[in-house]
């Protein structure tokens, strides 16, 4: 009798341990899901989701109390996103939608990030702000640039370059009235989109001149909250230039250019109120 209560035992705890083990190991992979923070000092992680799903994706980013969420889709390829929270220890988690707003983890990692400086975080191509140079946008910008060198016999800095860009975008970028009835949450800015038919809404308008600039190296945000300039949620940039996070609002700008409007290039920090940033 007492050697049947002991093996009993035994099995228990032997299952215990399996579905312990069953439930770390869930934590770090999953089939089709991959989590990647090679590059977390440059302030970025990758995650590959591929798992041929139709429920709604979401992956949340956490340090301490603060958590970004983004959506994911099935893609074949690596898909990045900015670690933004500066350095610690941060949790990365996938989840799938069960019902309503019910969301059950799939997988996840935690891991610790020191960043190699803390602007690199705004030079990366990241889902929401994604470039690379084959990209139409970043050639567009590549030769904006190349033809003011070349006319002025000079390299332009880091401001010059800023503004030249920043001018193509309000004079070339018309704001789309009709796409922001059409869209929901789940869209993500394609920059070739917007250079291509030349509109599209704040998120565009701040993903393309983040791209644009990062690729010149010259650090950007993407930010996203309340202007004293609109009544709805709004997408703007932060760059950094001459030593200083500036706060530009180029779909704000594109308007009043277009209406032979006043505007100012840097935009007072009274006027804008931070929700996230990218």
């Amino acid at each position: 009798m007492k050697g049947e209560m002991k093996m009993k035992k035994w099995i228990v705890l032997i299952g215990l341990v399996i579905i312990g083990l069953g439930l770390i190991s869930s934590e770090v992979s999953a089939e089709g899901i991959r989590i990647d923070e090679s590059q977390s000092s440059q302030g970025k992680v990758g995650v590959y989701f591929n798992t041929g799903t139709t429920k709604k994706i979401k992956l949340m980013v956490s340090k301490g109390t603060e958590k970004y969420s983004y959506n994911l889709q099935n893609l074949d390829r690596m898909v990045y996103f900015p670690l933004q929270m500066g350095n610690g220890n941060y949790s990365v988690k996938v989840y799938e939608n069960t019902e309503g707003n019910k969301y059950r983890p799939l997988t996840g990692k935690d891991f610790n990030v020191t960043l190699s400086d803390p602007n690199s975080v705004y030079l990366q191509s990241v889902q929401e702000i994604d470039w690379d140079e084959q990209k139409k946008a970043i050639k567009i910008s590549q030769k904006l640039i190349q033809d003011q060198e070349k006319e002025l016999g000079r390299k332009l800095t880091e401001d010059e370059k800023t503004k030249v860009l920043y001018q193509y975008i309000i004079e070339k970028i018309v704001y789309d009235y009709e796409k922001i009835k059409r869209i929901d949450t789940s869209y993500i800015p394609n920059i070739d989109d917007t250079v291509t038919t030349q509109n599209g809404i704040c998120y565009d308008y701040s993903s393309l001149f983040a791209a644009i600039l990062r690729e010149q190296g010259i650090p950007t945000k993407m930010i996203k909250g309340y202007s004293t300039y609109t009544t709805v949620y709004h997408a703007w940039n932060e760059v950094y230039v001459g030593g200083k996070w500036v706060i530009v609002d180029s779909t704000t700008d594109a308007y009043m250019f277009q209406n032979k409007a006043p505007y100012t290039f840097e935009k007072q920090l009274k006027d804008y109120n931070k929700a996230k940033e990218l």
